[in-house]
């Protein structure tokens, strides 16, 4: 008598059906890490924009008497 293997049985499908769902909502949980993080950086990166601007804002207020007084005193008014 000769007993030969055809195909997968239930349980092999199962197993493999389990694996296959496991890699796939582990790539989920990568992707939206990923996607949380990106976000971050894009605040992050925009908050130091931010405080460039208004400190570069704030250094051409404080600048901005100083520079007019020299204008004046370069042209020989007093």
């Amino acid at each position: 008598m000769r007993t030969t293997e055809q195909g997968m049985t239930l349980l092999e499908v199962l197993l493999a059906v389990l694996v296959v769902a496991i890699g796939m909502f582990a790539a989920a949980a990568l992707q939206l890490r990923a996607l949380q993080a990106s976000d971050t950086a894009r605040r992050d990166g925009q908050a130091a924009w931010l405080a460039y601007s208004q400190r570069e804002q704030a250094r051409a207020a404080a600048d901005a008497p100083r520079r007019s007084t020299l204008g004046l005193q370069r042209r020989g008014q007093p």
